[in-house]
C-alpha cells in the first residue's frame, strides 16, 4: 500500500470548491459570532442574569458555563456544536466518495487497471479527506484567532488550536465510519448515511449525559467525550483521549480497506 500523488492531487483538483464552500461558511460563521460577543460583554450583567433564568436541564444539555467570558462564549457558541457539524459533514462527505464514488460514476474499471492496488487507492483517497480537514481547520484557527484579537477578547491561540483541532478529530472518527460503510457497500449514500446518522444519534446521547443515567455511564464510550467533551478551549487537548479516537479511525480505516480489496467492484 502506498501513497499516490497523481491521484491525491485529482481529487483535489476535482473537490476544491466544495471545500472552498466550506471554508467560506466557517469562516463567515465565526466573524459573526466574534462580532456579537462585544455586545455580550458590554451587557455581562444582563446575559448573566438571562443565563441563570435558563432551565437547569437545558444548560446542562449546552453544557453552558460562564457564558459572558470568551472561553464560555465561544465554547458554547461554536466549539460545543457548529464546529463539530461544520467538520463532521466535511469528513463524512468526502469519505464517502473516497470509498464508493468510482463505483457509482461507472469509472471504477479504468482506476482499477491502472498499475496501482486497491489498498493504494483506498488510503490515498483517506488522505485527502485528511487533507480537507486539515485545510478547514487551519482556516478555523486562523480566523478566530484574527477575530479574537480584533475585538478583545482573552482567548490564547493554543486553546482555539486545541479546540479547533479536537473538532476536527471528532469529524475523522465518523468519516472513518463513513468511509466504511461505503466501502464495502459500494454506496456512497450508505456511507454518507452511516456517518452523519452516527454522528447524530452519538451527539444525542452525549448532550442528554448529564441528565439521563444509561447515557452517563456509557460516557466514555462516546467520541463526543473523548474530543470537545473536555474543555479543549480551556484545558488543551487530552493525550489519553486523543489516543482513543486515533486508535478508533485506525481500525475503522483498516476495516473500509478490508471491504474495498474484497468487494466486487461494477464498473
Amino acid at each position: 500500500m502506498r501513497f499516490h500523488l497523481p491521484l491525491l492531487a485529482r481529487v483535489l483538483r476535482e473537490r476544491w470548491r466544495g471545500l472552498a464552500g466550506w471554508v467560506t461558511g466557517l469562516v463567515s460563521l465565526v466573524a459573526v459570532q466574534v462580532a456579537v460577543y462585544p455586545t455580550i460583554r458590554d451587557s455581562r450583567e444582563g446575559w448573566s442574569d438571562l443565563t441563570e433564568q435558563f432551565p437547569e436541564a437545558i444548560r446542562k444539555i449546552i453544557r453552558m458555563e460562564d457564558y459572558t467570558s470568551p472561553a464560555g462564549y465561544l465554547t458554547t457558541e461554536l466549539f460545543s456544536f457548529m464546529f463539530p457539524l461544520i467538520f463532521t459533514g466535511v469528513a463524512c462527505s468526502w469519505a464517502a466518495r473516497a470509498g464508493a464514488e468510482e463505483e457509482e460514476n461507472g469509472t471504477a474499471d479504468i482506476l482499477l487497471s491502472l498499475p496501482v492496488s486497491r489498498g493504494s487507492i483506498l488510503f490515498t483517497r483517506l488522505v485527502a479527506v485528511f487533507v480537507a480537514l486539515a485545510g478547514v481547520c487551519v482556516a478555523g484557527i486562523a480566523s478566530l484567532a484574527v477575530g479574537t484579537r480584533s475585538v478583545d477578547m482573552d482567548v490564547g491561540t493554543a486553546g482555539i488550536a486545541a479546540a479547533t483541532v479536537s473538532c476536527a478529530l471528532l469529524g475523522t472518527v465518523f468519516a472513518s465510519a463513513s468511509v466504511v460503510a461505503a466501502a464495502w457497500t459500494g454506496r456512497r449514500g450508505v456511507g454518507l448515511g452511516t456517518g452523519l446518522g452516527l454522528a447524530v444519534v452519538l451527539f444525542v446521547a452525549y448532550s442528554l449525559a448529564p441528565l439521563v443515567g444509561f447515557f452517563d455511564r456509557i460516557l466514555a464510550l462516546n467520541p463526543y467525550q473523548w474530543t470537545i467533551g473536555q474543555s479543549p478551549l480551556a484545558d488543551g487537548i487530552d493525550p489519553a483521549l486523543a489516543l482513543v479516537a486515533l486508535l478508533t479511525i485506525t481500525v475503522l480505516c483498516v476495516v473500509a480497506q478490508a471491504g474495498f480489496s474484497r468487494r466486487d467492484i461494477r464498473a
